[in-house]
């Protein structure tokens, strides 16, 4: 898969928070389809590549993380239509990352559930970001030339966003959280868990300096508009289906 970057101009900038869902769900990233066709493709060659090793999962983990999009989803309808469906893969890896592509393909490493996402809020910050990247298709545009393989580090490259624009998406996924009954700034508290494992996560964010400075934006932004950090009880206790599915996980 040979990649040439072409970046371009993602999102508008952010609005009031009484006007954002609005307006997201007013804009449209794409005037073309066939881009989000060859990110699609993606999913396939994945799928049926030996570099990714897709780990398989019991009826009860993958429907307990369905039952969290659809949490996102049902809450969010100036984000997400009732059609919209996700399906989670988790790679064999010992290396934390996660990445989606339109229309539903989500995409975690084993690593990154076993050794970073101790508590469900966590959890659904991450599920609440890529949702809304892949509903909405909120990629770079590169030119893609299919070559029937890709790597993990080309896949990671090619969904890597601006720190301009990455903050723009994150101020919508802390709004949808809230709306969806966690706490918004919990995907604040993700962020902090990167940004003190940045040589971990070195290979998914691709430099070490903007996660610190993502971190600080958005804490801003949070203390502009008011939104003290009040951890709600659905976020201090995870769900009993939450340790289940992580005892899968841990036993994998």
């Amino acid at each position: 898969m040979v990649l040439c970057s072409s970046c371009s101009n993602l999102v508008k900038k952010f609005s009031a928070p009484d006007k954002v869902l609005k307006e997201l769900e007013d804009y449209k990233l794409y005037q073309l389809n066939d881009y989000s066709d060859q990110l699609n493709s993606l999913q396939q060659i994945i799928e049926n590549d030996e570099e990714f090793e897709i780990v398989k999962l019991s009826s009860q983990a993958q429907t307990y993380l369905t039952s969290k999009i659809e949490d996102i989803v049902k809450n969010n309808e100036l984000l997400f239509d009732k059609s919209f469906s996700a399906k989670v893969y988790i790679i064999r890896s010992n290396i934390p990352f996660y990445f989606s592509l339109p229309n539903g393909g989500l995409f975690f490493s084993l690593d990154l559930f076993k050794n970073y996402i101790p508590y469900e809020s966590l959890l659904m910050a991450v599920l609440t970001f890529e949702s809304l990247r892949s509903k909405k298709a909120f990629y770079n545009k590169h030119l893609i030339f299919p070559t029937g393989q890709i790597s993990l580090a080309e896949i990671l490259k090619l969904s890597r966003l601006s720190l301009k624009n990455k903050l723009e998406i994150n101020k919508w996924a802390l709004y949808a959280l809230k709306r969806a009954g966690f706490e918004g700034n919990a995907y604040l508290s993700w962020l902090q868990v990167m940004n003190k494992n940045t040589s971990r996560f070195i290979l998914h964010l691709g430099s070490k300096e903007n996660i610190s400075r993502e971190e600080t934006l958005l804490k801003r932004f949070i203390a502009k508009h008011g939104l003290k950090r009040v951890f709600s009880k659905r976020e201090r206790n995870s769900s009993q289906s939450f340790y289940e599915f992580l005892k899968e996980i841990k036993r994998i």
